[in-house]
């Protein structure tokens, strides 16, 4: 089993970071909103905390932005995660982020690591 937080309370990564037990963190904007300041220092102190993975949610709507959002924030720290929301995968324009997908991964160390989650979806829609 892994532990993973779905948080953006410092304090709160910290103390399970204490316990010996916490294997990664999830963030999204609403939790970032949530604790205010810069969503990149945010990242970075959570990737301090944790050498775990640490999902960084895009929130752009097209696929250049996409893009763009999950490389910044790539280079922030090796363990970051990048996120898409599940109704981007389902939305009308799924076949564009499906060709979206292999732009973004295998890149290395300034790639995407796309969520498992999000994988599962967009290979299902090219069963279709």
């Amino acid at each position: 089993m892994k532990i993973f937080l779905d948080t953006a309370e410092i304090e709160e990564i910290r103390t399970v970071a204490r316990w010996g037990v916490l294997d990664g963190v999830t963030t999204n904007p609403t939790l970032y909103a949530k604790v205010g300041g810069s969503y990149d220092a945010l990242l970075v102190e959570i990737c301090k905390i944790t050498s775990g993975p640490v999902s960084a949610e895009v929130i752009a709507e097209d696929i250049e932005g996409m893009l763009t959002e999950g490389r910044h924030f790539a280079k922030l720290a090796p363990n970051i995660v990048v996120k898409v929301l599940q109704q981007m995968v389902h939305h009308p324009l799924t076949d564009k982020w499906d060709r979206a997908v292999p732009q973004g991964l295998g890149r290395g160390p300034q790639g995407l690591r796309l969520q498992a989650g999000l994988i599962a979806p967009v290979a299902a829609a090219h069963a279709r």
